[in-house]
């Protein structure tokens, strides 16, 4: 009887065991507990013995749900489904093992579709339409030699636009302007990660301001009442200067952000293909180290007001 083991009673429904007082059918074969069977008193499978059929036990249930891990990764931006292994999207890239708030994640589109101006994804519900190419790159296209999935890997946050930009980049050496980097200068490039060029942007910025800000500090501790004309004409000259030279810095990083930003990331892969024996490990690497630096943003934000809010103070003192 060890091969009905198992097997549900077709009365009670409770399994037969090893040890269970069996009895089968002798017309089907079908097995019930002995209990069962007398209480019953015939075989519940009439339609078997009309077709003169044997019994079969029942077939196990197929379609058990998926545990979380098996279940498909569906893209935060494009909403296309991936494999439950896969690390990034097939479709447009985008890293699936990093957690999206809700501000940050783009809907699905029925198509892929990108921001020509490089502005943040997430505005799915406003009407762009036409504004908005539809266009994507492949993971598996080189760019420069470094397939689309690995630069996605590191950059993260808005990767559909950069590997855009990075393609025109390799492709006809165009550069688009990037309004982020034209805007927040520095702040941008440390936002993205790239250190070393946000804090050079900053002393240059700082050395750039520097003289409007001994000339501005000079006119209001001036002990005189009224200042010579020719003082007020340098002190003029030099504020105009200092705005000109900021307004061309903006330009110089609007225009080389990509540029700049896609060396970094290249720098950024081989580093990480130099310590990784897979393209997943790598990946995976890539995206814990890249992305985007917001609580260095956060806290720069923070110490720059309190500076402001230091100047004033002093400033009140003095006068």
């Amino acid at each position: 009887m060890n091969r009905y083991e198992n097997i549900p009673c077709p009365i009670c429904g409770e399994p037969l065991k090893k040890d269970d007082d069996i009895v089968v059918c002798p017309i089907c074969g079908a097995p019930y507990h002995r209990a069962c069977y007398q209480k019953e008193g015939h075989c519940i499978f009439p339609e078997l013995h009309e077709s003169n059929t044997p019994w079969t036990p029942p077939q196990k249930e197929s379609n058990q749900e998926e545990s979380p891990q098996d279940q498909p990764k569906r893209c935060p931006r494009c909403g296309a489904e991936n494999p439950a292994s896969a690390l990034f999207c097939n479709t447009c890239g985008i890293p699936l093992n990093v957690s999206y708030s809700s501000d940050e994640q783009a809907p699905p589109y029925s198509s892929q579709q990108s921001n020509p101006n490089g502005m943040p994804q997430g505005f799915g519900g406003m009407p762009f339409g036409s504004f908005m190419r539809a266009q994507s790159v492949p993971p598996e296209e080189e760019i420069d030699g470094i397939q689309a999935q690995d630069y996605a890997a590191y950059i993260g946050r808005n990767a559909h636009y950069f590997l855009l930009r990075f393609r025109e980049i390799f492709r006809s050496k165009t550069k688009i302007i990037n309004w982020s980097a034209f805007f927040f200068q520095g702040g941008y490039f440390l936002y993205r990660k790239m250190y070393g060029t946000g804090i050079l942007i900053f002393l240059i910025q700082l050395l750039i301001s520097l003289p409007q800000y001994l000339m501005t500090y000079q006119a209001i501790t001036s002990s005189s009442t009224l200042m010579p004309s020719n003082s007020m004409t340098s002190i003029t000259t030099i504020s105009m200067l200092c705005q000109i030279l900021s307004l061309a810095m903006r330009f110089v990083c609007g225009f080389l952000a990509n540029t700049l930003y896609m060396r970094h990331c290249q720098r950024q892969i081989a580093k990480a293909r130099a310590v990784t024996t897979s393209p997943q490990e790598c990946r995976a690497l890539l995206a814990k180290k890249g992305s985007v630096a917001t609580k260095l943003i956060a806290g720069l934000l923070i110490g720059y007001a309190a500076l402001n809010l230091l100047a004033f103070i002093l400033l009140m003192f003095l006068l």
